[in-house]
């Protein structure tokens, strides 16, 4: 007598057939399970790999550049000059001898690669990239949205303390720190020295923001690979997860 369990069938088909059907189905999926994890794990192994190197190769800038401001420090600026001129004519001949940051940048380039700044930053501009990047962008349709959420945001730092911050960072710092040069630090010095009034300083505020970020959008948009997702009115970080998610998914990528 034939078992009842492969006698009975359902919708044409016997009790086995789906069964079997299930169970290649349940195969598949597990097989397809771990070679995502196969994957992720790779990823895993690829990104904590580049970020040793990256940490090694951060550690050497380090030294590289506390050495020569312990150079600094102890023999003056003159020396430095001195081997600038000597392995780096044209940035000596560029950069003005007060201009200390990108004098130990350049000596700092060259200490640690063995080439000019100039050359290095030429050779990597030259180089063709380890990755094959995909850019996606945010942006207002209209920028007189973007231009009035900026305004909304200086008026929320106003009143959450940033006068308070930048008059606790002026007190603590010297008035050339490059802190004091920041978008709203550098507008509000005036207005708490008694130079100009407090709504002044905070239109500039405002002004130099959308400046700022005009110069952002104009930049990245020289770029003709990049994604654009635009937001209407409001901001929906949800809304622009998913269509990023089908952008990176249309491109192959999971």
């Amino acid at each position: 007598m034939e078992h009842p369990f492969r006698s009975a069938a359902i919708g044409g088909f016997n009790k086995q057939d789906v069964l079997d059907f299930l169970e290649a189905q349940a195969k598949q999926t597990a097989q397809a399970q771990q070679e995502l994890q196969g994957r992720l794990e790779e990823s895993e192994r690829q990104g904590e790999s580049l970020r040793r190197e990256l940490d090694e190769a951060n550690r050497q800038l380090e030294a590289v550049r506390r050495a020569l401001e312990r150079e600094l420090e102890e023999r003056g600026m003159e020396p430095l000059l001195e081997e600038l001129a000597r392995v780096d004519p044209e940035s000596a001949g560029r950069l003005h001898p007060a201009d200390v940051k990108r004098i130990l940048r350049a000596l700092e380039v060259y200490r640690e690669t063995g080439q000019t700044i100039s050359r290095h930053n030429r050779e990597s501009r030259e180089m063709p990239g380890k990755y094959d990047p995909l850019y996606i962008g945010l942006a207002f349709r209209d920028r007189e949205d973007m231009r009035a959420l900026i305004d909304r945001r200086v008026d929320a730092m106003m009143a959450a303390g940033l006068p308070e911050e930048v008059r606790a960072l002026a007190a603590a710092a010297p008035g050339d720190a490059t802190a004091l040069q920041a978008i709203g630090y550098k507008e509000l010095l005036p207005a708490l020295e008694g130079r100009t009034s407090l709504e002044a300083a905070v239109e500039e505020i405002k002004l130099r923001s959308r400046q700022y970020a005009k110069r952002q959008l104009t930049w990245l948009r020289r770029n003709p690979a990049i994604h654009w997702i635009y937001w209407e009115k409001e901001r929906n970080f949800a809304w622009a997860l998913q269509i990023a998610t089908e952008i990176i998914t249309a491109q192959g990528l999971q």
